[in-house]
């Protein structure tokens, strides 16, 4: 065995990071240190290995050459092979984030996708030794806390790292001597992201001014200080096990009435704790936002509300009431006896006609109703609430602000937009999951019946 794949290979032992039974996916971008890896996995010789690829839109042609090249990769090893084509620019515009922290939230949530559809054990990336110093030095410039400067984590989630203790040097000598090609990422140069400012500019100079390579010093401070971060951990899990009451993956209820028995800390990890849990392995709030979120659960009063990188926090009492923000629901035509999936609300909508002699269950349920609809071919919409809309809750007289309904039903102001509204022929017929309209109530002169339903994708 060479000595990159021992390192390789007792790294894993190490940190048991999977087993020869696992089944691996191997997120390959088309550079060494992927092409590298997953080369270092085929030897190795797990239970299943296959390749994923996503392509960022970034860099036009040259990145759909990539994605080209990684699936000539897949088929020559006989693995395999799934891409994903996403807008990152797009998605960093709508989201208010940097191309750099954009590009990495689409890329974690397709991979943790991918690995729940497939039913595979883990995600291996290729971040290696240079890249733990690099990641160390960029938190300790944005002024993280302990856990950002502890760097990354060899396993976090589904993800694992084995190539952490390999040098950028010990993955070309390996690809020299195996004959392994790769690509070439021209934007690794491209000064405008930070990570490849402190790559280029910043690590030669600490190099210059040292007189040595600083990465393994800088890499073992951050060994030290996860080390030393794990106490912090094991009191974050241990109050957030009887604290946290998860709803949905969007929404969640924290019990902060044991909070202030903590230190300044351990306040600061329970808290960047909850944010993440909305967004899995990344970073998901500042310091300066955990300072408002600290204040905010230290003096702040019923009712008062707060947005924490597109998470609404609302408090009650000794409760924090956390919704994620999502992208409001489109306006979408809707074809009856038809489903259609809403994801950016994680549901899916169906409806269908029924027969006057059909067997018509009205209950309390939340998730089907049936509607009076006069019209043979009615036009039907779904889509977000909207301001000014109004209907004839079922049982009232009279018309009601959508508004004012969603405070009476204590609708938080954070999910508004992601309840569904049905509209028929220009009406609201339904405020999906709550009432239907008045109007389209079955009564003895009903002629059609219109079975709508909602359940989670």
């Amino acid at each position: 065995m060479n000595d990159l794949q021992h390192i390789f290979s007792q790294f894993i032992e190490k940190y048991q990071l999977c087993n020869n039974q696992s089944k691996i996916i191997v997120a390959v971008s088309g550079g060494l240190d992927s092409v590298v890896l997953f080369n270092l996995f085929k030897h190795w010789s797990p239970k299943e290995l296959v390749i994923c690829h996503m392509n960022h839109g970034l860099r036009g042609p040259e990145a759909d050459e990539d994605e080209r090249f990684v699936h000539s990769m897949a088929v020559r090893n006989d693995v395999r092979f799934f891409s994903y084509k996403t807008d990152v620019e797009a998605l960093a515009s709508k989201m208010n984030m940097s191309i750099e922290e954009a590009a990495r939230m689409a890329r974690l949530t397709w991979l943790e996708q991918l690995v729940r559809c497939l039913g595979f054990d883990v995600v291996a990336l290729g971040h290696h030794e240079q890249d733990q110093t690099e990641t160390v030095l960029m938190h300790l410039i944005r002024g993280a806390g302990l856990r950002g400067v502890a760097g990354i984590r060899p396993a976090r989630g589904v993800f694992i790292r084995p190539l952490l203790e390999c040098s950028k040097q010990d993955l070309y000598e390996y690809a020299s001597e195996h004959n392994i090609l790769f690509s070439e990422d021209v934007t690794n140069k491209d000064r405008r992201f930070l990570r490849n400012r402190i790559r280029l500019d910043v690590i030669p100079a600490l190099n210059k001014a040292a007189g040595f390579p600083v990465y393994s010093s800088v890499n073992r401070s951050a060994q030290w200080i996860r080390e030393a971060y794990t106490d912090t951990e094991i009191a974050v899990d241990k109050y957030l096990s009887h604290a946290i009451t998860r709803v949905s993956d969007r929404e969640l209820w924290l019990d902060i009435s044991q909070f202030f028995n903590y230190f300044k800390s351990i306040q600061k990890s329970i808290l960047i704790s909850v944010i993440e849990s909305f967004y899995e392995d990344i970073y998901g709030a500042t310091y300066p936002e955990i300072e408002r979120l600290l204040n905010f659960v230290l003096k702040g009063k019923t009712d008062q509300t707060l947005i924490i990188n597109n998470i609404g926090i609302t408090r009650s009492h000794d409760t924090l009431f956390m919704v994620r923000i999502e992208e409001k629901i489109e306006k979408r035509d809707v074809k009856i006896n038809n489903s259609i999936e809403i994801p950016e609300a994680g549901l899916v909508f169906a409806c269908k006609w029924c027969s006057m002699s059909d067997k018509i269950n009205i209950n309390s349920r939340s998730d089907t109703e049936y509607l009076s609809v006069g019209n043979d071919v009615p036009q039907l919409f779904l889509r977000s609430f909207k301001p000014g809309d109004r209907f004839i809750p079922l049982g009232s007289s009279s018309f009601k602000k959508v508004s004012h309904f969603f405070i009476d039903c204590k609708v938080n102001r954070w999910k508004r937009q992601q309840v569904p509204i049905i509209e028929i022929d220009g009406e609201i017929a339904w405020v999906v999951g709550y009432r239907i309209d008045q109007r389209f109530k079955i009564t003895p002169d009903t002629k059609r019946i219109l079975k709508v339903s909602i359940k989670t994708l």
